[in-house]
């Protein structure tokens, strides 16, 4: 198992020092298939790029690669960051990847978009019928790309952040290497 440390310290908390630690045992490749999503801010993987009130019509391969997050000692969170939500930076600002620290570890969804999306009104008939329909929006293979994101957990950046990680993705194999 590889692991790669991230340290946050939470004022509300005086009698011990909070960190926070993500261990990954690198994915060997894993078979997926595409699948058609209603991307917006509040979905998961969330995406900040669509007006707000619209979707966009979007074709992913993707896994949710579990953080796992321990205290200085290489125990796990505590229940006090059960429900705290995970941002990671975009541009300048941290905004929230719509996923919550939960049993001391949150899902990160890494993968790949397909080319093309257009942007339908939430609710609307094309967005209500995508996630079930048979076209898909071609996803380029081979491609291969850093996913570096910095992140924080309720407020606190964790430094370092994830670091050196890439996603691949070829003939339908997701690969996640983060050495």
């Amino acid at each position: 198992m590889t692991s790669r440390r991230c340290h946050f310290s939470d004022a509300r908390i005086t009698a011990e020092y909070i960190s926070f630690s993500s261990a990954f045992s690198p994915n060997p490749g894993v078979a997926v298939t595409p699948q058609n999503v209603d991307l917006s801010a509040s979905s998961v993987p969330a995406w900040q790029r669509v007006q707000s009130g619209d979707v966009l019509l979007g074709t992913l391969v993707e896994v949710a690669q579990t953080i796992p997050g321990v205290e200085q000692l290489g125990k796990s969170l505590s229940s006090l960051y059960n429900g705290q939500i995970v941002d990671e930076q975009s541009g300048t600002t941290f905004v929230p990847i719509n996923v919550k620290i939960e049993n001391g570890s949150y899902p990160d969804h890494v993968g790949f978009e397909g080319d093309g999306g257009k942007e339908y009104p939430i609710g609307s008939q094309q967005a209500l019928a995508w996630p079930t329909g048979t076209q898909h929006y071609e996803i380029a293979s081979p491609q291969s790309t850093p996913s570096d994101p910095t992140v924080q957990i309720a407020g606190f950046k964790l430094n370092p952040s994830i670091t050196n990680r890439t996603v691949s993705y070829s003939n339908g194999t997701l690969t996640v290497t983060w050495p």
